[in-house]
């Protein structure tokens, strides 16, 4: 019996060990993805189409030093003074993809939420990842 236990014991810890080591070399989110951030594919198809409206959540100094072009600059810090040039440049054909600095960078997740919110449109996303890409 004590034996069986040390064998059982033994092999948690093999398997625990197995799983970390997996962890580090290739590690897995469990959080969902949020169904509003654009996916790689997608934005692809609609960068294709022709049907993307880019905003730039960045600070306004940033977005002076490099942009996606034609892309609408609006951040919380001048919400009132930038909201006016994305609804004129709005087409409700079209789909606002929010972005910013990169992967930690949630300024492109709160401004596409609040687009959301007021603009009362569904299709506002943001994208998470460099937008040097695009």
């Amino acid at each position: 019996m004590k034996q069986r236990v040390y064998r059982i014991g033994f092999l948690i810890l093999v398997s625990s060990c197995l799983g970390c080591m997996t962890y580090c070399i290739h590690p897995i989110s469990l959080v969902l993805a949020d169904p509003f951030q654009v996916q790689e594919l997608e934005l692809k198809k609609l960068l294709e189409e022709g049907s993307v409206v880019w905003v730039d959540a960045r600070l306004e100094s940033d977005f002076n030093q490099a942009h996606i072009e034609n892309s609408i600059l609006l951040n919380e810090e001048n919400w009132d003074a930038y909201f006016p040039n994305l609804l004129d440049a709005w087409d409700p054909d079209k789909t606002i993809v929010v972005y910013c600095e990169g992967r930690s960078c949630d300024r492109s997740k709160e401004v596409a939420s609040r687009l959301r919110e007021e603009m009362a449109v569904e299709a506002i996303y943001f994208l998470k990842g460099d937008w040097r890409n695009y």
